[in-house]
């Protein structure tokens, strides 16, 4: 991605960088040590490098190339180190949850591969990836009843919301096509996913 990190809310991107892979890189070695078999380790290393990778297009403060998601909305830079730490760590997990939920559509085929039964599989990605209290309740409280209420575009309302409420200066609901947009690179991220295990 061009301009990676660039100009990130004013302070040195390397800080940045480092805090999102620190987060990422425990997802990764928790991934590689908890599977007990191949398609597990795919879907959870699959699963971190797309919220990863997420993250980082949140992230990029300028020189955005034209139909990338959040082109239009501008950074908010009042935030302080510790605090955009935390964001990163938690927009890292309100993606997770989203492509959680919006993986369900392969649910009894990611499970067959995998090995496990739905509880099994939800334990394990919660530990994965080290979901705390709040997480769930974003989970289980915030995002699965939009779904459940409205469907994908319930989700990506909703997903979008608490992005756009923490990252940037313009907190208003998300327009049509970056609802669009966001639903491109949700799914795409979900058929990843299936292929991974496949």
């Amino acid at each position: 991605m061009k301009n990676f990190l660039r100009n990130l809310l004013g302070f040195p991107m390397s800080h940045y960088k480092k805090a999102l892979r620190k987060n990422v890189q425990k997802f990764y070695h928790r991934a590689i040590r908890k599977a007990v078999n191949d398609a597990q380790r795919k879907l959870w290393l699959a699963a971190g490098l797309a919220a990863e990778d997420f993250v980082t297009t949140l992230l990029v403060s300028e020189g955005k190339d034209d139909g990338e998601l959040f082109k239009q909305r501008i950074l908010n830079k009042t935030m302080e180190k510790k605090q955009i730490r935390t964001i990163i760590r938690t927009m890292l997990k309100v993606y997770l949850s989203a492509l959680l939920i919006a993986v369900t559509n392969y649910k009894e085929e990611i499970l067959t591969k995998t090995s496990m039964n739905e509880q099994d599989f939800l334990k394990s990605w919660c530990s994965v990836f080290d979901y705390k209290q709040e997480d769930m309740h974003v989970f289980d409280g915030i995002l699965l009843p939009a779904y459940r209420r409205n469907g994908l575009n319930g989700l990506l309302q909703e997903t979008g919301k608490m992005i756009v409420d923490d990252f940037y200066q313009d907190s208003s609901e998300l327009t049509q096509e970056e609802i669009t947009l966001f639903e491109g690179v949700l799914l795409n991220d979900v058929a990843s996913l299936f292929n991974y295990v496949k």
